[in-house]
């Protein structure tokens, strides 16, 4: 089973984890912490990203924040090597108004009285008979993104995000649920080269972990790797 976009984020989880369809429309529950250290073989670019910096303020729209982009952005494009697709519109105050996961495109997009993202609904009509995929966000006191949900018509997948540096997290715990399989895996992130924004353009995730096929009664271990890439087109 693939894992989708770890771009928009509970150590142990099982099929439960789920829930029903009413309860995927209420608020998650919160998650368990899960931390692993950021290796040290990164890049220059990602190195100096990296840096410790006690006065570094995020003063971004809460959007960009979120999406962890800067500058005008106007639109970005995420893909992955396994032909996975994102795209997200930004109007000129760094608000996202349209965004599409391969065929499907999102019908409810919904924000907080903080102006954060929090709530999507997208449009599984090319999938006949599917139920339209929920996804939604929950951050830190501090405003990074926290966790991201994706609530699909057979699965689940929560995205836990750790380790900010200046902005951008170093490390994502993803757990996944589908019928009997349960995924548990903690990305390390390496951040490629920026633009001339300060915004990357390329990362890579290695992953570890564990898969179960038979509901999270007996594990394998596993390792993941995966390689993202973004190209951003900026207003004038």
């Amino acid at each position: 089973m693939k894992v989708r976009f770890l771009i928009l984020a509970t150590a142990v989880v099982t099929l439960a984890s789920c829930g029903t369809s009413a309860e995927k429309s209420a608020e998650a529950t919160d998650s368990t912490q899960a931390t692993q250290q950021v290796g040290n073989a990164i890049d220059t670019a990602s190195a100096s990203i990296q840096e410790a910096d006690d006065d570094f303020v995020d003063d971004r729209p809460s959007d960009m924040r979120t999406m962890q982009v800067n500058g005008p952005v106007k639109r970005i494009v995420v893909k992955s090597a396994d032909d996975q697709m994102q795209a997200i519109a930004f109007n000129k105050s760094g608000a996202i108004f349209s965004m599409r996961f391969n065929k499907m495109y999102a019908k409810d997009i919904r924000h907080n009285e903080k102006g954060q993202l929090v709530y999507l609904m997208l449009d599984n009509a090319e999938f006949e008979g599917a139920a339209n995929t929920e996804m939604k966000w929950t951050y830190n006191p501090d405003g990074t993104l926290l966790k991201y949900e994706d609530l699909g018509h057979e699965y689940c997948i929560t995205y836990e995000f750790k380790d900010y540096k200046k902005g951008l997290p170093y490390t994502i715990v993803v757990n996944e649920g589908f019928e009997a399989t349960v995924i548990e895996i903690t990305y390390t992130v390496t951040y490629g080269d920026l633009d001339e924004h300060g915004n990357w353009q390329s990362r890579t995730l290695n992953g570890k972990g564990r898969i179960s096929e038979d509901g999270g009664n007996t594990y394998e271990p596993h390792s993941w790797n995966q390689t993202e890439t973004r190209t951003i087109e900026y207003y004038d």
